[in-house]
């Protein structure tokens, strides 16, 4: 069982994007990036689950391995793709984590939340590492990397097969692809998902603006000959097909496809290969259950409201002994009360050791800490769900405080008292 007091890494940010770009007739055809993340996906997230579970239950045909694993945090990317890679078993290989650090294991028994630590941790590798980039784009809305030492090292491939494991595990999926990234992986047109805000390359971003604020043919053929304008003979343009305002859209399309599906084409079409290990991918993606597990959706993600629906009965049933206690539970439902999207994240993962609600449900359970009186810092065991308010606080702002410096101090990861 995994325990820690303040080791929180905090998740994305779920606040819509202040800018939506729509532009000309053109707009008419493509989404913008508030449009698509803003579609309701699964209101009812309970029966969400019900009706998942055996379409799951379905892919992995009551077979499973289980593998114990020791993961080292300092090499973690390295031997979760390692072993990813390596895993060719047909079947669902559910894993045992233990962490070592410098060669020294860590105390903790992992009853999942070590697991869901260590697929929290690995897909936030891929997601936002410097040095192995696989990933460009937003927080929520990323795009595989072209990088081709990526893609020939299985390192796409491999994280596919990751995100069956994990989902199949019941604990998480990896909602931060764009929507037009999963349209592409389900074999579905991708043209109404195309988005000027998913386009990561800068170049590319300019000439589409430059296109767009023209308003001759000379304007346009001007435009053609800038330095930038040099990636239209990569795009796939018709031979022969004149540059115009007749033409401009249709351009900007081409431009804005090859920028998000074509440019990388090998990255995603390996992705894809890893999302349909044991037939994953085959079985679910002509369903609405997948969409949520790939592609960000307020109702499936850990706000303040659904924190609260979560903790704050779990806090009222709490029976106090003594005065300590009494003023600890009411500074924890304060705290709930006023709390924000971005903490109520950071605190769930502090919990579960996930940063998005885990695909099978699992209760929060509350209690005091009653081994360390006086200790301010909050406490979690993660294989448990379990938070462990503390009593050492005389006062709200105090009790505050010592909640979100546990969530900033929380830098080294989970696992550590």
């Amino acid at each position: 069982m995994s325990k820690h007091s303040y080791n929180i890494t905090p998740g994305p940010s779920n606040r819509r994007p202040d800018s939506e770009t729509k532009f000309g007739g053109f707009g008419r055809a493509l989404m913008t990036a508030a449009d698509a993340l803003f579609i309701p996906i699964c209101p009812d997230l309970a029966a969400y689950r019900i009706k998942l579970r055996p379409i799951l239950e379905r892919v992995m045909g009551g077979s499973k391995i289980v593998s114990h694993l020791t993961i080292d945090r300092e090499k973690l990317f390295k031997q979760a793709i390692s072993f990813y890679k390596s895993d060719k078993k047909n079947c669902h290989t559910q894993l045992m984590i233990t962490f070592e650090k410098g060669g020294i294991e860590e105390e903790g028994l992992d009853g999942s939340g070590l697991r869901r630590e260590f697929y929290c941790s690995f897909f936030r590798e891929c997601l936002y590492s410097t040095k192995n980039v696989m990933f460009v784009g937003s927080r929520r809305r990323m795009l595989p990397s072209n990088d081709m030492s990526m893609v020939q090292n299985g390192f796409f491939e491999a994280l596919g097969k990751a995100i069956v494991a994990s989902i199949l595990n019941g604990d998480c999926g990896f909602p931060y692809l764009a929507p037009v990234v999963f349209y592409y992986l389900i074999d579905e047109d991708v043209t109404t998902h195309l988005t000027l805000e998913d386009v990561p390359d800068m170049d590319i971003k300019y000439l589409i603006d430059s296109l767009l604020k023209a308003q001759t043919d000379s304007e346009i053929n001007e435009i053609i000959h800038i330095p930038e304008a040099t990636v239209i003979d990569h795009i796939g343009w018709p031979t022969g097909q004149t540059y115009s305002m007749k033409t401009r859209d249709a351009l900007v399309e081409h431009l804005i496809r090859w920028s998000l599906i074509e440019k990388r084409k090998s990255s995603l079409d390996k992705l894809k290969a890893g999302l349909n290990h044991m037939g994953f991918l085959d079985a679910t993606k002509d369903t609405e259950h997948l969409k949520p597990l790939l592609v960000y959706s307020q109702q499936y993600s850990v706000t303040a409201a659904y924190l609260k629906d979560k903790l704050l009965p779990k806090v009222e049933e709490l029976e106090c002994s003594d005065e300590s206690q009494r003023s600890s539970k009411q500074f924890m439902l304060d705290y709930l009360m006023n709390i924000t999207d971005e903490e109520a994240e950071s605190l769930f993962q502090f919990i579960t050791g996930s940063i998005d609600p885990p695909v099978e449900e699992e209760a929060i359970s509350v209690e005091f800490n009653n081994s360390k009186k006086s200790q301010k810092y909050p406490e979690a065991h993660t294989c448990l769900s379990r938070l462990v308010i503390p009593n050492g606080n005389k006062s709200l702002n105090e009790f505050n405080t010592s909640i979100r410096q546990a969530i900033d101090m929380a830098k080294q990861g989970f696992g550590n008292a």
